[in-house]
């Protein structure tokens, strides 16, 4: 039956860091029936699954599970572009650095992860 299906799939995005550099990430689905894992390395904030969910065709009732920390292992904060205007928020934004040793990543970072989640949720097998 279509609603039984198990699938895998897989996306390569090239994020920003805040010195103009660039790495690869890997993030990954796992679709078994409605119930979809988002594999994401690091630590994505809240509002890039709510962005997602928003972003889906509602109509497939799909049930999200983030799972962060998976894939590239860990490449710190991904936080939301919002973030990057409270000054509160230096540690998320641009203090990874320190705790991760990795470069920050830029404000758009949130947005390509979100895109390319919704491109593997909605690509056929």
């Amino acid at each position: 039956a279509e609603g039984d299906e198990i699938s895998m799939r897989t996306e390569n995005i090239v994020l920003e860091t805040i010195n103009e550099g660039t790495m690869t990430v890997e993030i990954q689905i796992l679709k078994i029936a409605n119930i979809v894992f988002l594999f994401a390395p690091g630590e994505p904030f809240f509002e890039i699954y709510i962005n997602i969910r928003e972003k889906i065709n509602k109509s497939k009732r799909l049930f999200l599970i983030p799972v962060g920390y998976s894939n590239n292992g860990s490449i710190g904060y991904i936080p939301d572009k919002r973030y990057y205007k409270i000054k509160e928020a230096y540690y998320e934004t641009e203090g990874n650095y320190y705790s991760y040793q990795t470069l920050p990543l830029s404000n758009s970072s949130a947005e390509k992860i979100t895109d390319g989640f919704v491109k593997l949720i909605g690509r056929r097998k």
